[in-house]
């Protein structure tokens, strides 16, 4: 009875301290970075390597927990899967945060367009299957340079949630050998900086400039087969995605992969993947699954597509 008494005095005076003495250390935001997904033409093997390096550059902030990439391969584990087989949707990613008691997920992609890699991410409230914050970051480097891009891209997360003062070495930009001028707006090699233009259209969903852009560079990249397979790809995914025009989104999968001088090269099998799934929706299972056995031919390399075309594949046939 003695040692109960005193264990309840002990307990009641922390209690009365804390009146007085109130904790004022903030709780740490939990978050948790889902494995970066390549597409173009950049490394398969560079998402990993992303992936690292965010949460490397992620784990020094005072603000945030970072769930260790190794509780992520466990839970995968445990689901039967492999980082590798990756879920493109919200709600996927939401219940993997859940598993790892993420309150929030970051979700990226790094994009090669030529000699440019764009890196893109996704701050997503896990629990409320939210995008919180989109993040953008580009540089025109080599692979070697691409830490300064997960730098750059962590900062601006560690900047969302209120750290100050943050700063990193400058991203690199193109060099001008000496002596030569600099090209007039109207050259040529601007095509790709239209491009992008188009691009980041079709990402914010404007697809009037979108398709405006897209029209005003071909003509000058008509000489550069794969500037021309980035092109229609994302021409035809304009009219799919935004203007739900599927005969027109169908024309350009297929210039896609006309131009193409190497069917194994992003997004040429996408487009032949596409074509399959438009073809499915109207009703042609048989053309559905000769364009997705083609795409899984040539896009065997890339980590997760083999999937995603074995999961069309089951929808089609699977009994109406």
């Amino acid at each position: 009875m003695q040692m109960k008494r005193s264990c309840a005095s002990f307990l009641a005076g922390v209690w009365a301290l804390s009146l007085f003495f109130p904790l004022t250390l903030p709780a740490k935001t939990s978050i948790a970075v889902y494995q970066v997904k390549v597409k173009g033409k950049a490394d398969p093997s560079l998402g990993p390597a992303m992936t690292s390096l965010m949460i490397y550059e992620l784990s020094k902030s005072p603000e945030l927990q970072v769930i260790e990439e190794e509780t992520l391969k466990l839970v995968f584990e445990r689901q039967g899967l492999n980082l590798s087989e990756l879920c493109d949707s919200t709600q996927c990613q939401v219940e993997i945060g859940k598993l790892v008691q993420a309150q929030k997920m970051v979700v990226g992609e790094l994009l090669r367009m030529g000699e440019t890699y764009i890196m893109t991410l996704r701050i997503t409230n896990i629990a409320t299957g939210t995008v919180e914050a989109s993040i953008k970051k580009e540089c025109t480097c080599t692979e070697d340079q691409l830490p300064l891009l997960a730098s750059q891209a962590a900062i601006e997360i560690r900047k969302f949630y209120g750290e100050s003062g943050l700063s990193a070495p400058p991203l690199p930009t193109p060099s001008v050998p000496a002596g030569q001028p600099s090209a007039p707006a109207s050259a040529p090699q601007d095509y790709w900086a239209i491009y992008k233009e188009g691009v980041a259209a079709y990402e914010r969903k404007d697809a009037d400039t979108a398709l405006l852009k897209f029209a005003a560079a071909e003509p000058s990249g008509r000489q550069d087969w794969k500037f021309m397979n980035d092109l229609y790809w994302y021409w035809g995914a304009t009219y799919r995605d935004l203007k739900k025009d599927n005969v027109k989104a169908l024309e350009y999968y297929q210039k896609c992969v006309q131009v193409s001088q190497d069917l194994n090269d992003w997004p040429a099998y996408w487009a032949i993947y596409m074509q399959g799934v438009i073809a499915n929706e109207r009703g042609d299972a048989a053309a559905a699954m000769q364009k997705l056995n083609q795409a899984e031919q040539y896009g065997k390399n890339e980590p997760g597509f083999g999937q995603e075309v074995r999961r069309m594949k089951d929808v089609i046939q699977k009994p109406h």
